[in-house]
């Protein structure tokens, strides 16, 4: 056998060895790379990669999805056109510092979205008086039980649920970082903070503290270890604007026009009650039964 003919064969040999071993080399490099693997196609929702176009996951169409169906199930509120108006300014404010943060960088803008919808959520739930022992929740925890007590429907949390995935692939990198989808989920952040925002809840204002409590009508036998709070309540329909007064131990806590929540501790009740109304003078009774308002800054929570 010449030597041309030698060479012929060991090549043949060679590749028909590298064909066999191909698919066990493969299964090796899984084996050992798995983590590295998983961790790269968890990454990849939309782009490029070696040249070939990858398909978006389903998370921003379902975010969409859920975001609209949240907005249909929202009972639209009769608010006057002043009223329209500062919500207007205050939704118009809290864009404006998103979409800043977002041209600096895009994640930046995630972040700043998904802290503004957890102040939102705590100020919701605040309000519904819904917070109490709550307070260290996470924003999805508070979201889910203002959601089981009926205050919310159903397709709101889900949207939260998956905006907040989607923020979490986003910022931690498990998402591929392309800004156009970022700006997507932005924009359907920004629908579902509108959302929230237009969910019917009441708004308490200090009006009066430190209002001297009687246990008669005649107002001559004061109460002692407790002050009256007047509380200036916007309706849940922002249609009607009133006033009443709380019992609380605590009057130097609060400052007239501050925003607190609905907050109340039932250990401590007073009976039949009246005061001196300080806007008009007059006589009222205060209450026939009434827990002592523990109420907290809104900010504070």
């Amino acid at each position: 056998m010449d030597s041309v003919t030698k060479f012929k064969l060991i090549n043949e040999l060679i590749v028909a060895i590298a064909q066999l071993l191909w698919p066990i080399i493969t299964l090796v490099i899984v084996i050992i790379f798995r983590s590295e693997i998983t961790a790269l196609l968890q990454r990849i929702r939309k782009g490029k990669l070696f040249g070939q176009e990858v398909e978006l996951g389903p998370g921003l169409s379902e975010l969409r999805k859920a975001v609209e169906e949240a907005q249909e199930e929202i009972p639209e509120s009769k608010i006057t056109e002043e009223q329209y108006e500062k919500e207007a300014k205050e939704l118009d404010r809290d864009e404006r510092e998103v979409l800043e943060s977002a041209k600096i960088n895009s994640e930046l803008g995630i972040m700043k979205l998904a802290a503004i919808l957890e102040r939102e959520i705590r100020e919701l739930a605040g309000s519904l008086g819904q917070l109490g022992q709550r307070s260290r929740s996470s924003a999805t925890q508070l979201f889910s039980v203002l959601v089981d007590k009926g205050y919310l429907p159903a397709h709101t949390i889900k949207s939260l649920q998956i905006f907040w995935e989607l923020r979490n692939q986003i910022v931690h990198g498990y998402a591929l970082r392309d800004d156009r989808n970022v700006l997507k989920v932005l924009d359907l952040g920004l629908v579902l903070l509108k959302t929230i925002k237009s969910i019917p809840h009441e708004i308490n204002i200090v009006s009066h503290t430190g209002v001297d409590l009687y246990s008669d009508e005649k107002c001559t036998h004061k109460i002692e270890g407790a002050k009256g709070l007047i509380l200036e309540t916007t309706s849940p329909g922002k249609a009607e604007v009133f006033k009443r007064i709380f019992p609380t131990t605590k009057p130097e806590y609060y400052q007239r026009g501050r925003r607190v929540t609905w907050e109340w501790d039932l250990s401590r009740v007073w009976g039949q009650t009246w005061y001196i109304d300080p806007d008009t003078k007059e006589r009222k009774n205060a209450w026939d039964s009434a827990g002592e308002f523990t109420g907290r800054y809104i900010e504070d929570i």
